[in-house]
């Protein structure tokens, strides 16, 4: 008794296995580029507005690492963007002082900083939810 089998799209399916890795890895960069713009766009609306210069500093940074994907980094660039996120002791912010702008809410006048309003991680906190979502879509994309 002999059995033969006979298999269509062998060449096919080692193709697409083969380049599947690549497929992948391209969807899920897209989908975390995507994912890093809706957290900046919450940063920068969350960001406090006393000068206006902080929301204007928060941008993605692009960085590509020996054997792996891109990668993002949000930064902001402001001088002071860190104190804002992780807070500071109370002082009087004096006018001609390192970053003082003088504009229409503060004027020439001292203000009192009393607290930070963190922008960052808020942000990252009313967007983690889709970033599943997110990337169950760029897999399907790259299965298909």
């Amino acid at each position: 008794m002999v059995i033969r089998v006979h298999v269509n799209g062998l060449k096919e399916l080692n193709k697409y296995l083969v380049d599947l890795p690549e497929k992948v890895d391209k969807e899920l960069t897209n989908g975390n580029e995507l994912f890093m713009k809706k957290v900046q766009k919450s940063a920068k609306l969350r960001a406090p507005r006393d000068t206006g210069r902080l929301a204007e500093s928060i941008h993605m940074v692009k960085t590509k690492v020996k054997g792996r994907s891109k990668q993002w980094s949000l930064v902001a660039d402001a001088p002071w963007a860190r104190a804002q996120e992780l807070g500071f002791k109370p002082h009087a912010f004096l006018p001609g002082g390192p970053g003082f702008a003088s504009n229409k809410i503060t004027g020439n006048r001292p203000v009192f900083v009393k607290k930070s309003t963190p922008f960052l991680v808020p942000a990252l906190d009313a967007n983690i939810n889709s970033l599943d979502s997110m990337m169950q879509s760029g897999l399907r994309r790259a299965l298909k």
